[in-house]
């Protein structure tokens, strides 16, 4: 992941098992979309260094955690999550219904 200029990352459907945490020097990235991998599980505390992401989505993994740094994505105006394993949302994450 050299291309730091990267806005948008559409790696969906790709079967992944994790997020890798090098995914924090893609600080331009606006929009990442990892859904349909149906194995990733985690979501790294790396994340927090992408401050320009607005769109983001996980949806249809395996994921069970969201961790507390994403407090620090100020600019995310949508998360996408639906159908994964969560059982706990942290208090961080402000939710419209």
């Amino acid at each position: 992941m050299n291309d730091v200029n990267l806005i948008i990352l559409d790696l969906s459907e790709n079967d992944l098992t994790i997020i890798p945490s090098k995914i924090q020097y893609l600080t331009n990235l606006q929009k990442l979309v990892l859904c349909n991998n149906n194995n990733i599980q985690i979501i790294p505390s790396e994340i927090k260094y992408l401050i320009n992401l607005q769109n983001l989505n996980l949806s249809e993994n395996k994921i069970k955690i969201i961790p507390s740094e994403i407090k620090y994505l100020t600019n995310l105006q949508n998360l996408y999550l639906f159908c994964n394993k969560i059982k706990i949302i942290p208090s961080e994450i402000k939710i419209q219904i």
